[in-house]
């Protein structure tokens, strides 16, 4: 049972870690974004600096999710939207996808003027959460590998000092069932304890 919630402890802290420094990246590059284009006419191909996010997919939506405005270069060409789901709620989320084959982790945000505080597009941003499944799959043989390799040895260890420890009493056993086939009451324990055991 500890060995059980040790893992399954290990398992969400490492799990809620990847998932937040994940986030974290997606969080850095919508702002990256957002900062940079004025209005989403202009386009991802005007700021080569978005290319540094090689793993990251970014699109730009005109609100209502209708059409896609602009796509970072190694979208590929992929004209569906990242999450439609997302596309037609108005908050900031986070949520995971299957696109294909290939779990995603996507990042909707609204994009809003300062001046007027009307939307006026909708962001989306994905990345692949291929390398995380990975790791927790790993993880996760791991653990149970340990916990049982952990319980045969506890196992042996225990069962060498529970047969050490009652040797004793294996001895009275023995002498108290030959006391009572031979019908000998002269027989005596042989004992080899301190006295006050």
């Amino acid at each position: 049972g500890i060995l059980f919630l040790f893992g399954m402890a290990v398992y969400v802290a490492v799990s809620a870690t990847l998932t937040q420094q994940t986030d974290a990246r997606l969080e850095l590059a919508a702002n990256t974004v957002i900062n940079r284009i004025k209005t989403p006419s202009m386009g991802l191909a005007q700021f080569p600096e978005l290319d540094s996010f090689n793993d990251v997919y970014i699109q730009i939506w005109a609100r209502g999710g209708q059409m896609l405005l602009s796509a970072s270069q190694n979208s590929n060409g992929y004209n569906e939207p990242l999450d439609k789901t997302a596309l037609r709620a108005n908050r900031t989320q986070y949520s995971n996808v299957q696109l294909g084959e290939i779990p995603m982790r996507v990042l909707t945000v609204p994009m809003v003027y300062r001046s007027t505080r009307r939307e006026v597009a909708i962001l989306q941003i994905a990345t692949s959460l291929a390398t995380i499944k990975t790791t927790q799959s790993t993880l996760l043989w791991v653990l149970f590998l340990g916990a049982a390799i952990s319980m045969v040895i506890a196992g042996i260890a225990g069962w060498l000092s529970t047969n050490h420890s009652l040797q004793p009493l294996e001895t009275v056993t023995q002498t108290a069932l030959q006391i009572t086939r031979a019908d000998d009451l002269s027989r005596r324990i042989p004992y080899n304890c301190p006295p006050t055991d």
